[in-house]
């Protein structure tokens, strides 16, 4: 089945760094659900192109924990903090 491009361009961002390329898609909702396939192009290699099929539903993706671990653990930023009037004090750090 095929989806109109239009359908997604305003909610894709596409990035690439290094061999890493990824496609973001925002507002994900259950009607995105279902089975994509992602086909890499490269100019320079035989065969011409890669194809990755991927099933994907809301329920079982993988959330970025980056933003979690600031926000709910947040001891490991405190430790520095709160030593800092003890480093002062003991002359290692001069502010």
């Amino acid at each position: 089945m095929g989806v109109p491009e239009h359908t997604y361009r305003s909610r894709t961002n596409f990035t690439s760094k290094y061999n890493i390329k990824v496609l973001y898609l925002s507002s994900f909702t259950t009607k995105d659900e279902g089975v994509y396939t992602c086909e890499l192009r490269l100019s320079s290699q035989h065969p011409p192109s890669y194809n990755k099929t991927v099933s994907v539903f809301r329920d079982k993706l993988v959330k970025c924990e980056g933003i979690s671990l600031l926000t709910q653990n947040t001891s490991w930023l405190l430790l520095p903090l709160l030593s800092l009037p003890l480093l002062q004090a003991m002359d290692f750090i001069s502010l």
